[in-house]
């Protein structure tokens, strides 16, 4: 088999090539002989911090405690018409009549709770003139605690209701 020989031409070409290859591969190392390249930064975290556990939206909501309900001033009923009674608490469980009168009763736990609605004139349609409460043993004593007392039984009642 013959040898064959490179042409000077083909020598510089191969030089012109081979120089800036060399170039280049020279620059990925160390600026300074004898000095060791810098650590690479890691990217991924030395001590991982924990993911926070997030909670279900209805634990959240449960969580939340339920702004306590306000409930009326039985002086404000003074001068309600017979539906705005039935409105703000309910059918009574006891109604009494005597004309010009009707005394409207309602049993809680606690107390009993009777509002006086009069006719200011005949034909007129009752209004409420009149609260009184009598405590039972241990219950509240004023008519707010013994009508906030009586809502509360009633809405308690609603609620037991409902989710049966």
């Amino acid at each position: 088999m013959a040898l064959k020989t490179m042409s000077p031409h083909a020598s510089k070409v191969g030089l012109f090539v081979m120089l800036p290859l060399g170039l280049l591969l020279g620059a990925c190392q160390s600026s300074a002989p004898g000095v060791a390249p810098a650590p690479l930064e890691s990217t991924t975290a030395q001590d991982p911090q924990p993911i926070p556990e997030v909670k279900p939206r209805t634990e959240i909501a449960r969580a939340t405690p339920e702004p306590e309900r306000i409930y009326p001033d039985p002086a404000t009923l003074k001068g309600a018409s017979a539906s705005d009674v039935v409105g703000i608490i309910g059918s009574p469980e006891f109604i009494r009549k005597d004309q010009p009168a009707e005394i409207w009763q309602y049993r809680g736990t606690d107390c009993t709770l009777d509002i006086f609605l009069y006719q200011s004139v005949s034909g007129a349609p009752l209004k409420v003139d009149y609260i009184e409460t009598r405590a039972r043993p241990n219950g509240p004593t004023t008519n707010k605690t013994c009508l906030a007392s009586i809502l509360k039984e009633r809405e308690a009642a609603k609620t037991a209701r409902s989710t049966s």
